[in-house]
C-alpha cells in the first residue's frame, strides 16, 4: 500500500479528499502547510507528496530547497495537483440532483487518482535514472549527455532510426555508445528513444491541436496503433483521454 502526504491548507477538502477516497489503496497522511509537511517527512517517510497548486509560490520553493539538501528525501516523488478544483463544493448549487452529484463525485474522485498515477509513473521513470539517483542534474557539463540530447532530438522523428546510425552521428562504436546509455539512464537505447518520443509526444498532446495521428507519425512512432500500446502501457490512461483530461482541467481552472 503507498503512503501518500497530502499537503493542503484547507482542512474542509482535505476532509472531503480523505472520506472520498478511503477505500482505495492508499495510506493517507495529512499535513496543514509546507512546514508541517517537512516536519513530518522524517516520521511518515511517504512514497508521494501531493499538493495544492494553490499553496503560495515561496512556500513551494523552499519545500523543494529542504527536501533536496537531504540525500535520503531527494527521490520522492512531489506531484502538485489542483485539489480545490477537483473538489470543489456544489453543495448550494440548486441544480443538481442527489443522483447528479454521487455522479459528479465520483468521476472527480477517478479523476485525481488517475492524475495520481499518471503523475507516479512519470516521477518513478525519471528518479529511476542514476543520474537523479546520485543529485546529478542532467544540464551538467557532461558533454556526453549534451551530444547525446541533441542526436535525439534530430533522430526521433524517424521510426527506423538505428543505434548504429546515432552511435555514428556521435563518433563511437555501437558499444561504447550502449555501456554510456546503459551507464547513465539504466536503459538500452530502444528504451531510452522510447522514452524521448513519448515525451515529444505528451508536449504536443497538451499543447497543440495536431491529431493523436499525426502526433504518433511525428514523434517517430511509425504506426497509431503501436503508439496507442506505448502510450497506454506508460500513461495507463488512452492519449484520447490524457488529452481530453487536460482540456477539462484547463478549461475548470479559467
Amino acid at each position: 500500500m503507498k503512503k501518500l502526504l497530502l499537503v493542503q491548507e484547507n482542512k474542509e477538502i482535505l476532509r472531503e479528499v480523505i472520506s472520498s477516497c478511503s477505500s482505495n489503496s492508499y495510506q493517507w497522511e495529512i499535513a496543514l502547510n509546507v512546514n508541517d509537511a517537512l516536519n513530518m517527512l522524517p516520521n511518515v517517510n511517504p512514497d508521494i507528496i501531493i499538493c495544492d497548486t494553490r499553496i503560495a509560490v515561496k512556500d513551494i520553493f523552499l519545500f523543494f530547497c529542504k527536501i533536496q539538501q537531504k540525500k535520503d528525501r531527494f527521490m520522492i516523488p512531489v506531484i502538485f495537483l489542483p485539489i480545490e478544483s477537483l473538489f470543489h463544493n456544489r453543495k448550494g448549487d440548486n441544480t443538481y440532483t442527489d443522483k447528479d452529484a454521487n455522479s459528479s463525485k465520483k468521476l472527480e474522485v477517478e479523476d485525481f487518482l488517475q492524475r495520481i498515477e499518471n503523475n507516479t509513473f512519470a516521477s518513478n521513470t525519471l528518479f529511476k535514472n542514476p543520474l537523479y539517483q546520485n543529485n546529478i542534474s542532467l544540464h551538467n557539463e557532461n558533454e556526453f549527455l549534451k551530444n547525446l540530447e541533441k542526436k535525439m532530438n534530430f533522430f526521433y522523428t524517424d521510426s527506423n532510426t538505428t543505434i548504429a546510425e546515432v552511435a555514428e552521428a556521435m563518433d563511437m562504436s555501437v558499444s561504447t555508445l550502449q555501456r554510456q546509455i546503459k551507464k547513465y539512464y539504466n536503459l538500452s537505447f530502444r528504451e531510452l528513444i522510447k522514452m524521448h518520443r513519448l515525451k515529444k509526444a505528451d508536449l504536443l498532446l497538451l499543447n497543440t491541436d495536431k491529431s493523436i495521428e499525426s502526433i504518433a507519425f511525428n514523434c517517430g512512432f511509425g504506426s497509431l496503433s503501436y503508439f496507442s500500446k506505448i502510450f497506454k502501457e506508460n500513461y495507463n490512461i488512452s492519449a484520447k483521454k490524457y488529452r481530453e483530461s487536460f482540456l477539462k482541467r484547463n478549461k475548470v481552472s479559467v
